[in-house]
Order: structure tokens, then sequence, then C-alpha cells
């Protein structure tokens, strides 16, 4: 027999975390908070969509550096208010040259180190390793 759920069922399930969060930002989210002191995270591992590159866009950046970080023109960049804003990264995905998934993500959530920042990863390298040390939790490249 098979067991349906109403939305209100399925919104309790999520909130008490028996149904994984649905965005890569709410899957790192998750990540820094049932983990231990250090974890290694993959992010090909946390999506279910097609890309090549990864690229975090950290709070200020421009277009120009957006672009250039890509290696394409992006469009669609302003709609992300990225350049006036502290509050949020960018988790950016693209695939032949376009943009197939771009997702706002809290600072502190970690936050991205700025080794990474403007760092366009191939899939088989976007690894990285999330410290809990310091009071902001930092993501960092995988070693």
């Amino acid at each position: 027999m098979m067991l349906k759920l109403s939305p209100a069922a399925l919104a309790l399930a999520s909130i008490l975390g028996c149904v994984p969060p649905a965005t890569v930002s709410a899957k790192l989210q998750h990540a820094l908070e049932s983990g231990g002191s250090s974890d290694v995270v993959h992010l090909a591992d946390l999506t279910d969509f097609d890309w090549e590159i990864f690229v975090v866009l950290g709070p200020y950046t421009t277009r120009e550096g957006a672009e250039a970080a890509l290696g394409f023109p992006w469009p669609d960049f302003e709609r992300f208010d990225l350049e006036s804003s502290d509050g949020f990264s960018l988790l950016v995905f693209a695939n032949d040259d376009s943009v197939v998934r771009v997702e706002r993500h809290p600072r502190c959530k970690p936050d991205f180190a700025a080794s990474l920042l403007q760092k366009p990863l191939a899939r088989s390298d976007a690894v990285i390793s999330i410290d809990r040390s310091t009071r902001c939790p930092l993501a960092r490249a995988a070693d």
C-alpha cells in the first residue's frame, strides 16, 4: 500500500530532518549542523543536475568579477544584487558556458574562504572541508 502525505506532513517531516534538504545551500547548512569538528563535502554528491563548473561568488562581487570567474558573459547577474550585499554568497553552477543553477547562501552557514571565492572548480575538484573551529564556520578547498 502506498502512503500519501499531506503538504503539512511533508513540511513537518522536512523540519524534523526526515526529508533531505532540496537545495545545495540547505544541504551544506545541514552538513554544518550535523557534523563533527570537520567534514569533507563533495559538491557533486549534493546535486541532482548536470554541471561542469562550480564558482562561489562572495559578497560585493561585481559583474566583471563574476564573468571573469565563469569565463563567459552572465546577463542575469544583476538579478541577485550581490554587488551591494554582504549577507550572502552565490553558489553558481555552470555547464556549456551557461549558468544552470544559482543559489543564495547565507554567511557563516558556512562562509567560504577567500581562496575559494571566484575560483572555478571542475565537478571532480569541487570538494570542500568545513572548519567549525572558528566563530563563523569556514569552508575551504579540501586537501
